[in-house]
């Protein structure tokens, strides 16, 4: 309830400063259900875009919505614990447990200690990103915008997020390999995760990485190549499009292809890829390769008659089921989400729809270019799936559930499936 309700006050707070005609280019003037889905998909981290955030949005908005993106990164925890840091407070029993599950971790101790390394691996990577992007925007902006546009972009990169304020998204860099080498630098390192990222600084070689860091590591690689190759086989992309394609859809969302053009068999891949999304404990989103792998050992088990091992290492039954179920609880929603779109936007394809269901569940922020067009109760949906799919349905449901502590144990029996 702490990370449902810290979320929820910083999208009212976010959804408000946007709404301010400060944050409006002059002339322009953005409805309110934009400033509040702007804001959600900024602190979701998500990038689906109802307006154009280049040109309806003045530079003050565009730093509310960079600040709105670091806090959905880090998370609303995170982002707490370090001002109660700041301010000298003492971080209390209540709020290391509620940082400990926000981070994704097994345990309190050294939460505190590992949230300080967190933000300062994140500002470092981010400012390094920055000067990167700077020396390609110094190229086509003033030196000022030039600062600006690098900031935000590699603040959205490595959170995963997806916005941008180039008029023509990364379109305009489709052919540009430094620029699009860089973003896709910056999105894999945040889709890692921060625990990966520290375990990789800290023992430096693979074979003496954890068991969560080598899975992670070996699913990115694994999902970047097929991904890359089916998507070179169903639209014929040059090489460096169809691997940006295939990275920026594990929930960073940034277009350098027009994702409406696809073919049929590469919005499918598309859906795949921003389904299973990046790695628990990042900045991105989906159903993680953590539960794909979990799914699939449990598969391969259960045919061959093993047990569930890998890396030498015996993967917890209460894990595959937890895969399984959090799996389950996504299809359900973007289904769900599909459903009502489809009722309240009759005139739209089914692929379209559920492109856009998986891209705000997943918080990818791809579109086939549908988002602008919406009805207003079309982008509620919308927002309401992008907030489930950031903090995760389990912790959703969580929220709500109640301890039972009756000890009556049923009579197990035995059904059929399959």
């Amino acid at each position: 309830m702490i990370l449902i309700l810290g979320f929820l006050g910083v999208l009212a707070l976010g959804s408000v400063l946007l709404m301010l005609p400060i944050s409006h280019t002059p002339g322009i003037t953005v409805k309110p259900i934009d400033a509040v889905f702007t804001a959600a998909s900024a602190l979701f981290v998500t990038g689906l875009a109802s307006v154009n955030i280049a040109t309806h949005f003045s530079g003050f908005g565009q730093i509310v919505i960079a600040f709105l993106i670091q806090i959905g990164g880090l998370g609303f925890m995170s982002v707490a614990v370090v001002l109660f840091v700041l301010l000298g407070k003492k971080v209390g029993l209540r709020e290391r447990v509620v940082l400990k599950e926000s981070l994704g971790q097994n345990s309190i101790s050294g939460i505190v200690r590992l949230l300080k390394k967190i933000v300062a691996m994140t500002l470092g990577i981010e400012l390094v990103g920055a000067v990167l992007c700077f020396v390609i925007f110094i190229q086509d902006f003033a030196p000022l915008e030039a600062v600006k546009a690098s900031l935000f972009h590699a603040v959205s990169s490595f959170n995963n997020c997806g916005l941008d304020v180039f008029d023509g998204g990364m379109m305009v860099y489709q052919s540009n390999a430094p620029m699009l080498l860089t973003t896709s630098a910056l999105v894999i390192l945040g889709g890692l995760g921060f625990a990966v990222i520290c375990d990789i600084a800290k023992k430096r070689r693979f074979r003496t990485l954890t068991m969560h860091s080598k899975i992670v590591i070996v699913m990115t690689v694994l999902l970047l190549t097929v991904g890359t190759l089916l998507l070179k086989l169903t639209d014929g992309l040059d090489w460096l499009s169809a691997f940006f394609q295939s990275m920026t859809t594990r929930t960073a969302g940034f277009n350098s292809v027009d994702n409406g053009q696809l073919s049929a068999g590469g919005k499918f891949v598309s859906m795949l890829l921003m389904f299973i999304g990046a790695s628990p404990g990042s900045t991105g989103g989906g159903i993680k390769t953590t539960s794909l792998f979990a799914m699939l050992l449990a598969a391969r088990s259960l045919a061959k008659g093993r047990e569930r091992t890998a890396f030498h290492r015996k993967i917890p039954a209460a894990s595959v089921l937890k895969a399984f179920i959090i799996t389950l609880f996504g299809a359900a929603i973007v289904c769900f989400c599909t459903l009502v779109l489809l009722l309240g936007e009759p005139t739209i394809a089914l692929s379209d729809a559920l492109y856009e269901s998986v891209s705000a569940f997943a918080t990818v922020g791809l579109s086939t270019g549908i988002t602008p067009m919406l009805h207003d109760s079309s982008k509620i949906v919308l927002i309401l799936t992008m907030f489930l799919g950031r903090l995760g349905p389990l912790t959703v449901a969580c929220a709500w559930s109640f301890n039972n502590d009756s000890t009556l144990n049923y009579v197990e029996e035995q059904i059929t499936v399959g």
